[in-house]
């Protein structure tokens, strides 16, 4: 636990009562292997790390520091303090997650008016505050403090300080976490073991709350951004509807393939301030969970589903990520505002991993034909393979075994064996992420009487891929996990029938255009196939079908969409757009 503590000075000067106490928790709680800092002034006491768990920052006058020495003297010193204690705390929370915010209530109420808590916020309350010698000086000190306990994550203090507080300030809010220990009895061991327990308690509390989200802008944060693959070029188009949006268009992320590197910026490097909200990329296993954890903002979700592990052999690289992300899931799934899938399948699977509901908001991936067609292509390589009167078949997707390239190619053998010798099967994609399967489909191509009919391009440039879908005569997806599709919808695009077995989200992104295939068995569909291409007003029917369910996925709806998502981040607005989903509840809309 990262806990931020706020003191006047370090070490604290009083010996006895609340002060004796709380320097003694300071020291207890850092022992314990929690990382506390303490924020404090006085030059006498410069930044130095005191022990492992345990930093003192000192607070010098802010920039333009508050001035009320003409009407309220009094109160100027305190004001000063608070806010330069909001502008370090913001300042680590960049660096830093920090859990808890922990500060007597006299010396927050700089927190209590500041634009955002950048942490829960646990209240101290003490002996009763010694009255101001001036009664409007006074008033303004009560007011403010009201306005923190208002704010408050959660209040410390002994019963005798509750009461006192609900007294004079009314409050009485039994909906926030409340600990009383009992005039501080115990040793200094017990009494940090409850206030431990009470951050958790604050904490929790603060997570499943519902909040208001306020923020300035909203950026883009994944694991990576890769060239070529699904996921990473949903994000690079989403990226330039934000910044129609009047949002930062650059990505966020811990790694990026040189060639997209100039759309990205390195998470760690970035200036975070305190109105940011964030849309999170996820897709397997992710080194940002602490991010997404200590986030303080608004933030979403954006599930592009998760490869079970069974389709991967036990032990592999790819078998451990995939159950790694699985469990990870499981753990973060609640810790968000929002929740954006690809797909209404992906937020149905997601809603699963929810304690209580949540919004969530179908995105699919931008999909116009003009926009794809109009896209360079290899002449050359176009060229070289086409030959007239040949049949080309078609799949583009990385080589995995949840794809299902064993059954293509069982499928096209029998296409070649008994309906057609003059025809090709082109399998486009990225051989590296499941070896064991790779060398699986190598044998078998080799035992086929049509291996030499079946190509393997490997990982290929977006103008190869383009290229092949130019060519081919059909695409053909056994897929039995798809949590969106996008091949489908580029295939459709580029004018090529698509025939697919309806499994996972294929039937969703397909909708009512191409042909949905329930029962795969190798010959019937060869068999569908040939009819197919030898029908043309079946042909031609299917195409305009296509044409038609692409208009789903238009610019102007996504981005729609994408601005529903922006609006709830940043002032917490619904929209019509949105479901309400949970684990045990039936979805409902707004």
């Amino acid at each position: 636990m990262r806990v931020c503590f706020v003191v006047r000075t370090y070490p604290l000067d009083s010996a006895v009562g609340w002060a004796h106490y709380r320097q003694a928790l300071v020291d207890a709680l850092a022992k314990l292997g929690h990382h506390v800092i303490v924020i404090t002034q006085g030059s006498e006491h410069r930044v130095r790390q005191v022990a492992p768990n345990l930093w003192v920052h000192e607070l010098t006058q802010p920039a333009g520091g508050l001035d009320y020495s003409a009407r309220y003297p009094q109160l100027n010193d305190l004001l000063t303090f608070s806010q330069a204690v909001c502008e370090r705390v913001s300042q680590l929370q960049r660096k830093t997650a920090i859990d808890v915010v922990d500060a007597p209530l006299a010396l927050v109420p700089g927190l209590a008016i500041a634009e955002h808590n950048v942490a829960p916020l646990v209240v101290w309350l003490g002996e009763a505050q010694p009255s101001e010698p001036l009664a409007a000086a006074r008033a303004v000190r009560v007011a403010l403090e009201r306005e923190c306990l208002s704010r408050a994550s959660g209040v410390v203090g002994d019963a005798a300080a509750l009461r006192q507080a609900e007294l004079e300030y009314g409050w009485a809010d039994e909906s926030q976490p409340r600990l009383e220990l009992d005039g501080l009895k115990g040793d200094v061991g017990e009494l940090a073991s409850k206030i431990v327990e009470f951050y958790s308690e604050v904490c929790g509390s603060r997570r499943s709350a519902h909040r208001v989200l306020r923020a300035g802008r909203v950026l883009q944060v994944m694991e990576a951004l890769d060239y070529g693959d699904a996921v990473s070029n949903i994000t690079r188009r989403n990226a330039q509807l934000l910044a129609e949006l009047g949002q930062p268009r650059t990505v966020l992320s811990l790694f990026a393939d040189p060639r997209v590197a100039a759309e990205t910026t390195p998470i760690r490097e970035f200036d975070w301030r305190g109105d940011d909200a964030v849309i999170c990329h996820y897709w397997n296993y992710s080194e940002l969970e602490d991010f997404f954890r200590f986030f303080r903002g608004p933030k979403a979700m954006y599930y592009h589903n998760l490869t079970p592990p069974n389709y991967f052999a036990p032990g592999s690289c790819a078998f451990q990520s995939t159950q790694w992300g699985y469990d990870q899931l499981a753990r973060i799934a609640d810790w968000f505002d929002l929740v954006i899938g690809d797909s209404e399948f992906n937020l149905i699977e997601y809603a699963r991993l929810l304690s209580q509901p949540k919004p969530t908001l179908c995105i699919p991936p931008v999909m116009e034909a003009e926009a794809i067609v109009a896209a360079p292509f290899d002449e050359a390589l176009y060229w070289q393979l086409f030959v007239p009167h040949e049949v080309r078949f078609l799949f583009v997707g990385r080589v995995t075994r949840n794809k299902r390239q064993d059954l293509l190619m069982h499928m096209f053998d029998y296409y070649y064996r008994c309906i057609n010798r003059h025809s090709w099967l082109f399998l486009v994609g990225s051989t590296e992420h499941d070896p064991e399967y790779s060398r699986e489909l190598m044998t078998l191509r080799n035992n086929l009487v049509s291996g030499e009919r079946i190509v393997f391009t490997g990982k290929v440039s977006d103008e190869v891929v383009r290229t092949y879908y130019r060519l081919a005569s059909v695409f053909v997806c056994a897929s039995e996990h798809e949590g969106f599709g996008v091949p489908l919808l580029e295939a459709m695009a580029h004018g090529v029938p698509v025939v697919a077995y309806a499994a996972a989200a294929v039937p969703e992104t397909m909708g009512q255009a191409g042909v949905l295939v329930r029962r795969w068995q190798a010959d019937r569909v060869a068999e569908l196939i040939n009819l197919l291409l030898k029908d043309d007003e079946w042909h031609n029917r299917l195409l305009a079908g296509q044409r038609r369910n692409l208009e789903r996925f238009s610019r102007a709806q996504v981005r729609q969409r994408l601005a529903a998502a922006v609006a709830y981040l940043c002032t917490g607005q619904d929209s019509p757009l949105f479901t309400w989903r949970g684990n045990d509840e039936p979805s409902h809309t707004f």
